[in-house]
């Protein structure tokens, strides 16, 4: 489930736009989560990965920046990474398209604060993961992995090396090294009866 979602951007960790989960606002635990996404806004530059997921205790940031915007969410740790992702793209998507062209002239904080409503129904949509949309989303996962089993499988089936090869004096001598094993069928002891008739 998206708890909370924040827009930032990267120069200088200007926040851009916010939402947050209505039943997790009264958690104390949730402003901690609200204060580190905060100093991590403060902690991105160039030298950051484009996508990443960080572990906050049963929590998990994950995080998209694009075109000098960080979009950012935190998920339960449960929660699908890829579901995640695909909903800081939707959500990079439509706020570019909003606000691209004046993300640079902007001077206050949460200047695009109307683009909650979007965020809200966003998450709406992201919240019933069995729906079409995501179900979508998650037989793309499967195919990744059969397409993943798929080639463990035929790897199998790849000739092997020279070296695994018996080689012709190996099998030369096979038919001696049989040879020395017996064949012959032990002599079991006699069985004893207890059996009376």
């Amino acid at each position: 489930m998206v708890l909370l979602t924040m827009i930032s951007r990267v120069q200088d960790a200007l926040l851009l736009a916010a939402s947050m989960q209505e039943t997790e606002q009264s958690n104390r635990n949730f402003q901690e989560y609200h204060n580190q996404a905060k100093q991590l806004f403060r902690k991105l530059g160039d030298h950051s990965p484009n996508r990443c997921s960080l572990q906050a205790g049963p929590m998990t940031f994950h995080y998209l920046i694009s075109q000098g915007i960080c979009y950012l969410t935190l998920c339960e740790a449960a929660y699908s990474k890829k579901l995640a992702f695909a909903f800081l793209e939707e959500l990079q998507a439509e706020f570019w398209e909003l606000y691209g062209k004046k993300v640079s002239s902007v001077s206050r904080p949460y200047a695009f604060i109307e683009f909650d409503i979007y965020i809200q129904k966003l998450k709406k949509s992201y919240l019933d993961t069995w729906s079409k949309r995501h179900l979508s989303h998650i037989n793309l996962e499967l195919q990744d992995v059969q397409k993943i089993m798929v080639t463990n499988i035929e790897e199998l089936w790849i000739p092997r090396p020279a070296t695994c090869q018996l080689s012709p004096r190996n099998t030369a001598r096979m038919p001696n090294s049989s040879a020395a094993v017996p064949l012959m069928p032990k002599l079991l002891p006699p069985v004893s009866s207890s059996w009376y008739l």
